[in-house]
């Protein structure tokens, strides 16, 4: 039987067309120990052909302000970084997620995000394939610096990463960096609490 308090953590991030019908544009991974020691990282950008959506639509384009998936693309041109496909990145996650609890400022978001590109149901994926059910979310970690006045709200782009002492998150967001924000976040909010 796999030992819940001691699984590996997957910090898991994804830039997307927006939240309405979202498909991937980006993913980053950090997978750590259950003390937080840094094991592995990855990191793909989609190729555009796949990402079918109206460029129109206002929730698309506040994506692509915050994220800059366009002109990412053309960066990646130019450096030779390889474009894929998201049914390989998504089969990439799901093999490195297996037997891991999963984690991020909004991992059950990047979870649903996934699942699109996998032959698992959400469900399953949660209760077969993670190492645990429970996800690890940074903001709910937070919620406790609320009552203290500490923090004006739970995003952890803005009010949580101030505390922190980050700043707001640069932009345009890179999902690796999201992923590395998200761990950086929780490392504190341990110390905060006093558990490190």
């Amino acid at each position: 039987m796999v030992d819940k308090q001691t699984l590996d953590i997957m910090w898991l991030d994804t830039e997307t067309t927006g939240l309405i019908n979202p498909r991937l544009c980006e993913i980053g991974w950090i997978i750590t120990d259950w003390k937080l020691n840094e094991k592995s990282s990855f990191q793909a950008v989609v190729d555009p052909k796949y990402v079918e959506v109206d460029l129109e639509t206002e929730d698309t384009k506040t994506a692509f302000v915050l994220n800059g998936y366009p002109e990412l693309v053309e960066a990646c041109k130019l450096t030779g970084e390889l474009l894929q496909s998201p049914w390989t990145t998504g089969e990439q996650w799901f093999d490195a997620a297996k037997g891991k609890r999963v984690a991020g400022s909004n991992p059950s978001y990047d979870i649903d995000v996934m699942s699109f590109y996998s032959s698992y149901p959400v469900s399953s994926l949660l209760n077969d394939h993670f190492g645990d059910y429970h996800t690890l979310d940074v903001c709910s970690v937070a919620a406790p610096l609320l009552l203290t006045n500490e923090i004006r709200s739970l995003s952890a782009s803005t009010s949580i990463s101030t505390w922190a002492g980050l700043g707001e998150e640069p932009k345009p967001h890179r999902a690796l960096y999201g992923a590395r924000r998200a761990l950086e976040l929780y490392r504190r909010l341990v110390k905060r609490y006093g558990c490190a």
